[in-house]
């Protein structure tokens, strides 16, 4: 429930948009669309559970996605990584305190 959580206006312009932004722009069978809305479901709730599974299918896209260590900092320091993939936040230059933090955790 909480990974579904958001503020009325981030819930509608971003969140809405972006779920449904896939099958606006690129219409498919009814199959199709179910199963794109159970994996947009699931990389949610992966991305909001706290954990970091090492058989999570989102590890699989490596650093294009950054996995739900990247997200559970955001919500940890309620700072940066606002994206599921990380080239927004770096685009945005919202990703620097992590991967600062990221580096320190490795030495």
């Amino acid at each position: 429930m909480a990974a579904l959580y958001a503020h009325p206006i981030e819930d509608l312009f971003v969140n809405t948009a972006s779920t449904f932004i896939g099958p606006v722009l690129f219409p498919a069978h009814g199959f199709v669309v179910l199963t794109y809305f159970a994996l947009r479901f699931h990389e949610t709730t992966d991305a909001h559970s706290g954990y970091d599974f090492p058989w999570s299918p989102w590890r699989w896209l490596g650093a294009l996605h950054g996995g739900a260590r990247r997200h559970d900092w955001h919500h940890s320091h309620v700072k940066g990584n606002y994206g599921g993939f990380f080239f927004w936040d770096w685009l945005c230059g919202t990703d620097r305190e992590w991967r600062a933090w990221e580096a320190r955790r490795r030495e």
